[in-house]
Parts: C-alpha cells; structure tokens; sequence
C-alpha cells in the first residue's frame, strides 16, 4: 500500500502553508510534478500574480507536450496580468495555451489534472492560482489517481475548455479596461466587506471568556485545582525569601536558589553565570517595583534587550514574577503556559502593542477573570494556565 500524507500543497519548500493536499503519496510535490509531466490541464476560479509566480518557472521547464489553464472571470478576481502572461507564454511555447471561462454560470473550480510518463495526478480543490491559495490562507485539496477519475476529470476539463475563450490581445485589452472600471466599486464594497468581518469575528471570538471562566471553576473546585493554587502560594513565599523585597538585597546564592523554583515558569534555561550580576538585578527589580512608574513602562525598560534596566536573562516570566510577587492581587506571571491557554481562548495578545502595553491589559483581563471565577488573588490562575496547556499543548516559547 502506498503510503499517504497530509503536506503544504506547494510541497516540503513551505512547512507553514495553511494549503493542504490529502491523499497523496508521500513522494508527491505538486512542482516537481508539474516539471515532469507530459499533459497539464488546470481549471481555477481565479488567478493572481504572486500565485502565477509561484508555479511559473516550473510550467516553463516543464516537458509537458500540452499546457492549458483555464482560469474565470467572475467579480474581476482574475487580474489582468495573469492574463497577459498566460498570453505571453503561449507565444513563446506553441503548446502553451490560456483560455478565459465564459463569465455566466459563475466559474469556481480548482482542478489540476498533471500527466507525468509514470501515472496521472489529480488535484481537486480550493486553491485557486494565488499566493493564498497556494501558501497563505486555509485550503484543503484532495488528490486522487485512478483512472476512471482521470477520465472523468479530463471529460468535464475538456467540455469547459471548447466553450471557453482564447486569449487575445483584443480580449486581455478589453478585460483590462472593465477591470479598471470596476476597481474603485470593488475596494469600496472590500473595505465595507472587511469592516463586517472584523465586527462579526469580534463578536465570535470575544475571546471565549465564558468557556474560560467555566473552565476555570471546575478545575479549582476539583482535588488538583485546591492543590495547584495552594502550591503557588508556597511558592512565592520561597520567591520571596530569596529575593527579598523590597530592598533585594539578595546574593549570588539566593538567586541561584530563586532559579531552582519551578512554579510560574520553570527558569532551566536560564544560564547560572547570571549570578555575577546581582548588582544589576537589584536595579532592575528596584524599579519594577517603582509604583510611581505607568506599569508598561517598567516592564518595557527591563523587559526588551534594548530597555535601560534590562539584565540578560531576564525577560517577561522573571519580571512579571517579581510584580507578581509584589501585587499578588492584581499582576499575574506571564509565561509560556500562560499564552498557550490564551491563545487557545483566542484571547487578543495586541502584537502591535509594546510587551509594557500588553502586560498591563492583561493584568486588568485577568484580574477581571479571577473576580468572575470568585478567586481572590491572581496567584492561583497560574495552576490553572499550566492545568490548561498540559491538556492542550502548544509550542510558544517566551523568554524568562
């Protein structure tokens, strides 16, 4: 039995395509494949340049005896230089050839059908011929190679085919202009369309507080949940008998002991030569605990390698542990575990906030969402987080 795979359609050169094809023996790539084949037909309901780009150099070393794409016209989603390469390259190879899917019913395919000396490939679809399709957006292809779907397949290509348009200078010249006369009306209704969706996945999302809260209640009501929250109790009781605030006036050998504590974010990687650098660490803590200081500020100057406080090593998961242990009512930790879980409530981290600005909003989120769980400190969530992610693990990594 060959042995198939779920994989980037574009293959192995794009390991973080949200584009799938299923089905297809593990030795398939959709490039080479279009390299090596002798016939090549594609149906696409539209067709961009950055996707055209993408397959071009291997449509144009293909070996393939015959080439024929055929791509719509519906709602002007085709740009019209697709259409004047497909053009082109049909004068510079004679068995190269575009044609442009009659504008009524709506044209919505995405079919390739790729011949190679070996066997006959089929790909049916919902990548169209753009860099989305491809790469970016989430698309799921099923691939198929018998041949009676061969057949088939070819048949429904071929009918489509006859009753569709060849390309012309005068036709790509005339899309173009009507193209062009629509552009203004199809950003408008875009920017209208987009506005919508932005509403409409606000309101889906709302970042699943009541599935959180919910969640939250049954795991501190269960044996481990009781046990969890007390443990990060202790915990920070042994943080701060090695850190000693507020004046932290801790040595080498506390530090290294503070390291050793594993709740609210294991610190292994964390290199132990970092003990030389008491006397800056005391700094840094000294103005995270600086109230007088906006919150984002403190952690923007000690947290980025570029702030004025900042001590290598140190990142988020310590500075917020020191807030944390300083407010343990209001400033929660902040650490990998933590946005695994909020990534997966589909929490808004605000990537295009500084990590001060960031933080301080999810102190209120938090501090909010332990009030509505009916905790009384923002400690004990962290069991919850780590609870969380271990059920449903990611891969974020955030830096101590």
């Amino acid at each position: 039995m060959v042995k198939t795979s779920s994989r980037p359609f574009l293959g192995k050169g794009y390991p973080a395509s949200g584009s799938v094809l299923i089905g297809a023996p593990e030795t398939f790539d959709f490039l080479a494949a279009l390299r090596e084949a002798v016939l090549i037909k594609a149906a696409v309901a539209f067709g961009h340049m950055k996707g055209w780009r993408e397959i071009k150099e291997a449509l144009r070393a293909s070996s393939a005896n015959s080439i024929e794409i055929l791509v719509g016209q519906a709602f002007f989603q085709t740009e019209p230089d697709v259409l004047d390469r497909l053009y082109a390259e049909e004068q510079k190879k004679v068995l190269f050839r575009g044609r442009l899917a009659p504008p009524k019913p709506t044209f919505h395919p995405k079919v390739w059908i790729i011949k190679t000396p070996i066997r006959t490939h089929l790909i049916v679809g919902s990548a169209n011929l753009s860099y989305g399709g491809f790469v970016q957006n989430t698309e799921c292809s099923a691939y198929l190679s018998d041949q009676r779907s061969a057949e088939s397949l070819t048949a429904w290509f071929d009918a489509l085919w006859k009753v569709s348009s060849p390309l012309t200078t005068a036709l790509c010249r005339k899309y173009r202009e009507q193209y062009d006369k629509t552009r203004l009306p199809r950003m408008r209704a875009g920017a209208v369309i987009q506005e919508a969706a932005d509403e409409l996945e606000h309101a889906q999302i709302e970042w699943k507080r009541k599935e959180a809260i919910a969640e939250a209640r049954r795991y501190f009501a269960s044996v481990d949940g009781k046990r969890g929250a007390q443990e990060r109790k202790n915990a920070m009781v042994r943080i701060k008998k090695c850190l000693k605030p507020p004046a932290f006036q801790f040595t080498a050998s506390d530090w290294l002991q503070f390291l050793a504590i594993p709740e609210f974010g294991s610190m292994k990687r964390i290199k132990r030569n970092t003990a030389k650098l008491v006397h800056k660490l005391r700094k840094a803590f000294l103005y995270l605990a600086d109230d007088h200081i906006p919150l984002a500020t403190r952690i923007d100057e000690v947290v980025p390698t570029t702030g004025k406080y900042h001590v290598p090593g140190v990142g988020m998961n310590i500075a917020t542990k020191v807030l944390a242990m300083l407010h343990p009512k209001e400033m929660p930790v902040y650490n990998a575990r933590v946005e695994d879980t909020l990534i997966a409530f589909d929490y808004p981290l605000g990537d295009k906030k500084s990590e001060g600005a960031q933080y301080s909003d999810f102190c209120r989120e938090v501090k909010s969402f332990v009030g509505e769980c009916g905790f009384s400190d923002v400690l004990s969530v962290d069991s919850f987080f780590e609870h969380y992610s271990h059920e449903h693990p990611k891969t974020s990594i955030i830096q101590n």
